[in-house]
Order: structure tokens, then sequence, then C-alpha cells
């Protein structure tokens, strides 16, 4: 599971009403897609890949919270998930 959040200007797309006034949504999410579909041992890379990815190539963000969580992680107790967040 995959949790992205982020600052940025929305001053223009509350006035305006029009979406080149904020951030590509489609955008984040085809970029975690493509990150999560490659094989990986660790959930702290995976999430690295996507955090820089974003940061590169999404224009307008100033702030940037990238969380992966593992579900049922194998580590032999009852646990909801295991987590990493990057800022």
């Amino acid at each position: 599971m995959v949790d992205v959040s982020f600052n940025c200007d929305t001053t223009h797309a509350v006035l305006s009403d029009d979406i080149t006034g904020t951030i590509n949504y489609e955008e984040i999410y085809s970029i975690v897609k493509e990150e999560m579909a490659i094989g990986s041992k660790l959930i702290e890379h995976v999430a690295s890949r996507i955090h820089n990815r974003i940061t590169k190539e999404v224009q307008g963000i100033s702030a940037l919270r990238t969380t992966l969580k593992k579900l049922d992680a194998p580590l032999g107790g009852a646990l909801e998930h295991v987590s990493i967040t990057l800022s």
C-alpha cells in the first residue's frame, strides 16, 4: 500500500477551476504503479525510488511525504503492516 501526500500552491486551481493550476494526480499514480511493478527486496528501496521520481518529475510540489506499507509482513506475529515513510 502506498500513500503519497504533498504540499503545493493551489491558488490558481481554486480561483479558476482549471486543472492546469494543480498537480496531475494521474502522473503521480503512474509513477507509483511503474515503481511498484519492479521487483525489490526492501520496501525502503521501493519507497525511495517512488519518492525520488516524484521529486524529479512532478513540478510544483514544495513538500513530499511517501509512505510504503507492506501488508501481512512475514515476521512471525500478528501485524497489520510494516511501513517506511520518507519526507
